[in-house]
């Protein structure tokens, strides 16, 4: 048996305000609920490993990966434990998971993960 997701304690309201105002682009809504429960995490969602970057993090990762230099429109929020990156698509408005490879990262090579957060990483695993 996987060890389940390990949600971190809740970032503090300023933590999320200046993350959220630093944002070019509003990331989805139920993203952005779920940090606010648990700021970032590690551990296996089904048979998926997430680590899911802190907000603090977040921007500070983006620009180390240079993420927005090669792909404009993605926006990373954590990795699976290897070389890939979990990301939203900010050019699309469904708010989907996309999986991209952090070497050779090229928009053409983002992979379809989950149609939402609340789908990618459940509410519940936040709320143990």
């Amino acid at each position: 048996m996987h060890p389940k997701f390990s949600p971190s304690p809740p970032p503090s309201e300023k933590a999320i305000l200046d993350f959220t105002t630093s944002l070019r682009k509003q990331l989805p809504s139920d993203y952005l609920s779920a940090m606010a429960f648990a700021n970032g995490g590690t551990g296996f969602v089904g048979n998926r490993y997430v680590k899911l970057w802190p907000v603090e993090k977040l921007l500070e990762l983006n620009n180390a990966y240079q993420i927005q230099k090669y792909c404009p429109n993605l926006f990373a929020i954590g990795s699976h434990g290897g070389g890939e990156t979990y990301v939203f698509d900010l050019a699309k408005s469904d708010g989907a998971i996309y999986r991209i490879p952090l070497v050779g990262m090229e928009p053409a090579e983002t992979e379809f993960v989950s149609p939402s957060f609340d789908t990618f990483v459940p509410r519940a695993n936040f709320l143990r």
